[in-house]
């Protein structure tokens, strides 16, 4: 009896363990499945964009100290300084890919926290110094931009019943991985071929052919 109720507490500070290293504070919350992913046309953020006395935490160290800034929208940022000033912080704090410990970033009057995914991975771009290859193929990598929301189904056509009804009882969202997801229209392309003639003549153009 003792050897079980001490493999049981083992097992329950492991459980703690692995909860805490992966569910840190500051994740932005998985859609609601039932929710309406189809934004239709593309919003609009037009006023400001303002971060007030915004700092960011890794434990007890400072990475930013109550930054304010603003600029008009739309518009375009870049920001520069030397490794470890915290450039990388608040850049992603403006594209929501990190919550401040303090402070607020407003988008056209919004809090930030509160946009939708599929809206601000629309209305916003955002370029890290690093650079990083998804697995799959160059177009797959080259149009990862455009993939917010299914925008085709599948061809394969086929019952997703029990998908989705898995998928709700987990709490994840129930679109089809594996409808077209590139929204070409988005891009300003009549159709995908368009958008595919485009790509290839920018890979010439930057010398990436080969």
């Amino acid at each position: 009896m003792l050897e079980y109720y001490q493999s049981l507490e083992d097992n329950r500070v492991k459980y703690a363990a692995l909860v805490e290293n992966f569910s840190p504070d500051g994740l932005r919350d998985l859609p609601d499945s039932k929710r309406d992913e189809k934004p239709g046309e593309r919003e609009k953020f037009a006023g400001e964009l303002s971060v007030n006395n915004v700092s960011v935490k890794d434990g007890e160290e400072p990475l930013l100290d109550a930054v304010s800034i603003s600029t008009p929208l739309p518009g375009r940022i870049a920001i520069l300084g030397p490794a470890g000033s915290g450039k990388v912080e608040l850049a992603q704090l403006l594209s929501a890919l990190r919550q401040p410990s303090a402070g607020a970033i407003n988008l056209a009057g919004q809090d930030l926290a509160q946009v939708s995914d599929i809206t601000l991975g629309r209305c916003v771009s955002y370029l890290d110094q690093g650079s990083h290859v998804f697995t799959g193929t160059w177009r797959d990598n080259i149009y990862y931009g455009l993939k917010h929301r299914p925008v085709r189904d599948a061809s394969t056509g086929g019952d997703r019943g029990t998908d989705i009804a898995e998928a709700m009882r987990a709490g994840n969202t129930t679109n089809d991985p594996n409808a077209d997801w590139v929204d070409y229209e988005d891009a300003g392309f009549a159709s995908l071929a368009e958008l595919d003639r485009e790509a290839i003549r920018l890979i010439r153009r930057v010398g990436l052919a080969r």
